[in-house]
């Protein structure tokens, strides 16, 4: 299955996995490529939907990435949650704290995860999918981790405005 493929897949499985009203309010971005820092993914990105609210497609949103990733590189993928709360765009630092707490919950309850903060101006939760585990990208794994993840902080980070 090529990486485009497999994205989309995980995104209709999400779709069908969440709540309703989660699904509803989320929008799915094409993949893309991205190659950058050591890390070569094709990546799709889910943000939610609304006007003045922190989710913006290069500060603030959901990935799934199919290839490597420079903090894993032996990985086949990954998926998580990606911010950089300093950015006007994902509210000017007002929020970091309150992401912090969301994630930090997220990463007690699903051992899967593991959680990125200050110094980095990047703020997140990612899981891995190692290679010595993982022959290609699970998909089905990481619709079901990404599932876990919307559901659990969406609503959270929903509320959030710039």
């Amino acid at each position: 299955m090529k990486s485009v493929s497999q994205i989309e897949c995980v995104y209709e499985i999400i779709k069908s996995a969440l709540p309703t009203q989660i699904a509803a309010e989320l929008k799915f971005l094409r993949p893309g490529r991205l190659q950058k820092g050591g890390s070569d993914i094709m990546r799709g990105r889910i943000l939610g939907k609304g006007g003045r609210k922190i989710w913006n497609s290069n500060w603030c949103f959901y990935e799934i990435g199919v290839g490597f990733y420079s903090a894993s590189p032996s990985s086949v993928g990954g998926i998580g949650f990606v911010s950089f709360p300093e950015n006007k765009n994902c509210g000017s630092g007002r929020h970091r704290h309150h992401i912090s707490r969301a994630l930090t919950s997220l990463v007690r309850r699903d051992g899967k995860f593991a959680k990125s903060d200050p110094p980095d101006p990047f703020q997140g939760a990612f899981s891995y999918y190692p290679s010595s585990r993982f022959r290609s990208f699970p998909t089905d794994h990481a619709a079901a981790g990404l599932a876990v993840l919307i559901s659990t902080t969406f609503e959270d980070f929903n509320s959030l405005t710039i």
